[in-house]
């Protein structure tokens, strides 16, 4: 009876401990002393690790997705790609990352990607979080949250996200916090280097067989939607004058829209027409509020002086 009762005392938490959760914990821990003995047994070459890098940016197909142009304040920011991240992982070696779901709910997910060097013990984390919403024209079949008027003067929705939306925002995310993290910790020289490397195999390429590589990028913009006279809009003269600068530049437009940076009407507006938009929105709106407050007042008569000052041959005195 004693021993009873002295069991009845102990805290749940010593009593009682979650089977899956102790695997799961025991299962990370081994995962991670193996990858650092790993790291131990198998250093890191630096040279051939360059080189391996290196080799990648001289493949013309490669070196096409190194680069991404996302336009900020009116001008394109040039940078290193997912793609280059991920080609950087795979050859830098002793690197591992990692995404954990710390929150989840009906409206909201938070996920944090976590990237590690083994041999240098360096890591780099970031928290990311994904609105289970999308916005979207046609709300035809959808469930509806709320809707706005866009600068356009458009009627957009805020709708629940269905399960592959959700999937498509958060692999973008994730990839994104990924590549920040894993440049971090690859070394700034060798990055530039990769990046310069991947641009002289484009200029070969293009100055050997131009109209190839203007038709493969017609055709790459055409499967997002994309058509040759947008892009001939978009640089102001025909396909068939493109220069090599502006075939580079198409390629990381191109890019940063694959990788779900960036969408083509970021390109094709500029922000002054944006602000302009905006501007006439909110004159329309503050018109349409003037109006209705004009019909809410009470009108009063008009008195016997301003009657008189509408008969005809009437001076400012209301005389005849």
């Amino acid at each position: 009876m004693n021993e009873i009762a002295t069991m009845g005392n102990v805290p749940s938490s010593i009593a009682y401990a979650d089977p899956s959760a102790v695997a799961s914990a025991e299962q990370a821990k081994a995962r991670i002393q193996s990858a650092y003995i790993m790291a131990m047994q198998r250093p890191r070459n630096f040279d051939q690790a360059r080189i391996n890098i290196l080799r990648s940016c001289d493949r013309p197909g490669f070196a096409e997705l190194v680069e991404y142009a996302k336009p900020i304040g009116g001008s394109n920011i040039i940078g290193p790609s997912i793609r280059f991240a991920e080609e950087c992982v795979r050859n830098w070696g002793n690197m591992d990352v990692t995404q954990q779901v710390v929150y989840d709910d009906e409206t909201v997910r938070r996920i944090t990607v976590t990237v590690t060097d083994y041999e240098s013990n360096a890591s780099f984390s970031s928290s990311v979080q994904i609105e289970k919403t999308v916005e979207r024209k046609n709300s035809s079949g959808r469930e509806v949250l709320s809707e706005r008027i866009n600068s356009r003067g458009e009627k957009v929705f805020l709708v629940k996200a269905t399960e592959d939306e959700i999937a498509n925002k958060q692999g973008s995310a994730v990839s994104k916090a990924m590549r920040n993290d894993v440049l971090r910790l690859i070394p700034q020289d060798l990055i530039a280097e990769a990046l310069e490397r991947a641009r002289e195999t484009l200029k070969k390429k293009d100055k050997t067989d131009p109209d190839s590589a203007r038709k493969k990028l017609n055709d790459a913009f055409a499967k997002i939607g994309i058509m040759p006279n947008d892009l001939k809009e978009y640089l102001g003269h025909d396909l068939a004058q493109i220069q090599p600068s502006e075939l580079q530049e198409l390629r990381g437009i191109y890019q940063s829209i694959s990788d779900g940076q960036s969408k083509w009407s970021d390109y094709v507006t500029p922000p002054q027409e944006e602000e302009s938009a905006q501007a006439l929105d909110a004159k329309r709106k503050l018109h349409n509020l003037k109006e209705k407050l004009k019909k809410e007042e009470v009108k009063e008569p008009k008195s016997v002086r301003e009657e008189a000052n509408l008969l005809p041959g009437s001076d400012v005195n209301g005389a005849v």
